[in-house]
C-alpha cells in the first residue's frame, strides 16, 4: 500500500478562501473516515469555510494483507487580524521606542521602519511593543505595524508614525583639576615631537576612567605644580593625592583604574621602561570598597620592581586578564614587547618591538589584542596593523579569520599593510561582535611634513579613511550614544602640535557636531556610554594643561 496523495490543498486558507481534500491510497483493499467507508482516490470537492478554525482528518486504510496504515491530514482556517492603530514612539535613552495595542486572533507582528523616504525594513515582535535599535542615523524614522498570523496571513498597514532623530552634540566640563603638561624632547626643524597637555595619555593605557557604583572614578596626572609628578583619584567631586614620583615629569608613567570584584579599587602606575630613563611600575589598592584610601601592594620600594608600562586591565569570563608591555634591552635597542597575564601566569604574545591596544567584548567572552610594529625597535617607524583573540583563555590565541595563531608567526597576526606607511593606534571596541580598531596613518613622524588620515580596520571589512587630520597623536576615541557609535577625532589647531578642536563622525563617516578647543587624548570611561575624560592645553607650557570631562548630549 503506497500513499501517494492525502492532503487539504491548500492547508492554510484564510476565512471565505476555498480549499479541498484530495487522496490517492494506491493498493488499498479498504479506507474508512469520517464514519464511513472510502474509495482509494478521489476528492471533496470545493469547500468555503466562515469561520477560523483547525481540523484534522482522520482516516484508516487496509491492504489485501489486513495491513492497516493510519491517515492524517491538517486543515488551518484563519481570519486575517484587523488593521492595528496607529503607533506611539518615543525617544528613550537614545532608543526609539514603539508600542501598539493587541489585536485579537494576531500571533505575532511586523514592525517596519525607514529613515526619511528609504526603503522599508521590518522586524518581527510577538508582544506590542519593541525598541528600535542600531539605528546610525539621525533623521526622521517612520514606523507602521502589520498584524499577523501565525502562518503569515497579514493584516493592513496601521498609520504612520514619526519620530525625529537628531545626532549627539559634544559637550566639555572643566573637573577645575589641572593635569600634566610635557614636551617630547626631541624637535624636527625646532618643533617639538608633540607636546601639550597630557594627563590622560596615553591611549596604551588602558581605562583612565571608570563608572561604578553610580559614581564616575577617574585618574589624572599632574607635573605643572614643581618638579615632581603627582597622581590623583577622583570619585565624582572628591579627589585624593595617591602617589607622588620625586624629580620626574615623563607622563608615559600615567595610571590605569579599575574596579576589582567586591568593589575595591586598584590604580596601576605604569612603569617607564627605557634602560636609561627606568621608573618602576607602581600597584596601589583601596583600603575598603570604593573608598579613596589605598595601600601600596607592587612596585612599593626598591626591592619590588614592577615592569609593566602601558598597563590594560580587562576583567574577563576566565578572570582579570592583563595586558601590557615590557621594555627589554636586546643588542643595545630597547624592545616594547607584548605581554598577557592571568593569574599570575605571564605570556609573551610576540617577539616584534610593538604598541598595542586590547578590547574585551563580554558578549561574546573575547578579547581582542590590535597592535602595529616598531622597525628595528624604533617607535618612530611603527607599521602595520596586527590582530589577534583569544577566547575562554587556554593560552591560545585566534587570527582575524578565526584559525589558531602561531605565537612565533608574528606575519600571520597582520591584517593590514600600511606599505611603509606609520600607523599610531587610539582606540578599540566591539559592536554586534564586530571589532573595529581606531588609527592614524601617516606619511611622516616628522608633526610638520606629511599627510596623515583617521581610519579605522573593520573586522571583514577591512580598512576605511575617516577625515585627515594634523598630526600623528591627534586624538581618537570611539564613542556609544544608545544603540549608536561615534567616532571623536582630534584636529590639530596649529602645525606641529597635536592638541586642538574635536570633530565628531557618525560610522558612515558623517560629521555631525564639532567641540572648539585644545583637546587631546580623548579617553572613553568604562562602564557608561557617551562620556570620556580628556586634557585640554596647548603647546605653550604656561597654560598649564586642563582635566576635563566630555560627554555626548
Amino acid at each position: 500500500m503506497v500513499v501517494k496523495q492525502f492532503e487539504w490543498k491548500p492547508s492554510v486558507v484564510l476565512v471565505g478562501q476555498p480549499t479541498t481534500f484530495y487522496w490517492n491510497i494506491e493498493n488499498a483493499k479498504s479506507c474508512f473516515g469520517n464514519n464511513k467507508p472510502r474509495t482509494s482516490s478521489g476528492n471533496n470537492g470545493r469547500h468555503v469555510y466562515t469561520y477560523a478554525q483547525s481540523k484534522v482528518t482522520s482516516w484508516s486504510c487496509t491492504d489485501s494483507r489486513g495491513n492497516t496504515t493510519n491517515l492524517t491530514a491538517s486543515l488551518t482556517v484563519e481570519e486575517t487580524p484587523s488593521t492595528p492603530r496607529k503607533p506611539s514612539i518615543s525617544l528613550v535613552s537614545g532608543k526609539v521606542n514603539v508600542s501598539w495595542s493587541k489585536v485579537n486572533g494576531a500571533y505575532k507582528y511586523k514592525v517596519y521602519y525607514r529613515l526619511d523616504s528609504n526603503s522599508w525594513h521590518y522586524y518581527t515582535s510577538s508582544v506590542g511593543s519593541s525598541l528600535l535599535t542600531n539605528l546610525t542615523s539621525s533623521g526622521t524614522y517612520q514606523v507602521r505595524i502589520s498584524a499577523c498570523t501565525v502562518n503569515n496571513h497579514c493584516s493592513d498597514y496601521s498609520s504612520i508614525s514619526s519620530i525625529q532623530i537628531s545626532p549627539p552634540s559634544m559637550h566639555s566640563t572643566w573637573t577645575g583639576k589641572y593635569s600634566s603638561w610635557w614636551e617630547r624632547p626631541q624637535y624636527y626643524n625646532g618643533t617639538p615631537k608633540y607636546s601639550g597637555a597630557f594627563g590622560t595619555y596615553t591611549h596604551k593605557h588602558i581605562p583612565v576612567a571608570v563608572y561604578a557604583g553610580g559614581d564616575l572614578f577617574s585618574v589624572r596626572t599632574d607635573n605643572t605644580q614643581d618638579d615632581n609628578f603627582y597622581v590623583y583619584v577622583s570619585k565624582g567631586t572628591q579627589e585624593v593625592l595617591v602617589h607622588t614620583i620625586n624629580n620626574w615629569d615623563d607622563p608615559h608613567t600615567n595610571a590605569v583604574i579599575s574596579i576589582l570584584p567586591h568593589g575595591y579599587i586598584e590604580v596601576r602606575i605604569a612603569s617607564r621602561g627605557l634602560a636609561h630613563k627606568f621608573q618602576s611600575g607602581v600597584i596601589l589598592k583601596s583600603k575598603t570598597p570604593y573608598s579613596l584610601n589605598f595601600e601600596c601592594v607592587d612596585g612599593c620600594n626598591s626591592q619590588q620592581v614592577n615592569y609593566e608600562a602601558y598597563p590594560q586591565i580587562h576583567y574577563t569570563g576566565w578572570g582579570k586578564h592583563l595586558i601590557y608591555t615590557k621594555y627589554e634591552v636586546i643588542n643595545g635597542k630597547n624592545y616594547r614587547r607584548t605581554y598577557s597575564k592571568v593569574n599570575g601566569s605571564e605570556q609573551r604574545l610576540s617577539d616584534l618591538a610593538q604598541y598595542t591596544l586590547s578590547y574585551y567584548d563580554s558578549n561574546r567572552d573575547m578579547l581582542c589584542v590590535a597592535s602595529n610594529t616598531l622597525l628595528n625597535a624604533s617607535p618612530d617607524t611603527r607599521v602595520n596593523l596586527n590582530f589577534m583573540c583569544t577566547e575562554n583563555h587556554s593560552g591560545l590565541w585566534s587570527k582575524a579569520d578565526y584559525s589558531i595563531l602561531d605565537l612565533n608567526d608574528d606575519s600571520g597576526r597582520i591584517v593590514y599593510d600600511s606599505n611603509g606607511k606609520f600607523i599610531y593606534l587610539k582606540d578599540m571596541i566591539a559592536v554586534a561582535g564586530t571589532q573595529r580598531v581606531l588609527f592614524t596613518e601617516s606619511d611622516s613622524a616628522d608633526p610638520t611634513t606629511g599627510t596623515r588620515w583617521l581610519s579605522e580596520w573593520i573586522r571583514g571589512e577591512g580598512v576605511k579613511k575617516i577625515t585627515q587630520v594634523g598630526h600623528n597623536y591627534s586624538a581618537g576615541a570611539y564613542l556609544k550614544k544608545g544603540e549608536k557609535l561615534y567616532i571623536v577625532a582630534g584636529i590639530s589647531n596649529s602645525t606641529g602640535y597635536l592638541s586642538g578642536n574635536l570633530e565628531l563622525y557618525n560610522t558612515d563617516y558623517n560629521l555631525v557636531d564639532t567641540l572648539q578647543g585644545d583637546y587631546s587624548y580623548v579617553r572613553r570611561v568604562r562602564g557608561i556610554d557617551g562620556m570620556a575624560v580628556m586634557s585640554q592645553g596647548t603647546s605653550d607650557q604656561t597654560t598649564r594643561g586642563k582635566h576635563y570631562t566630555l560627554e555626548l548630549k
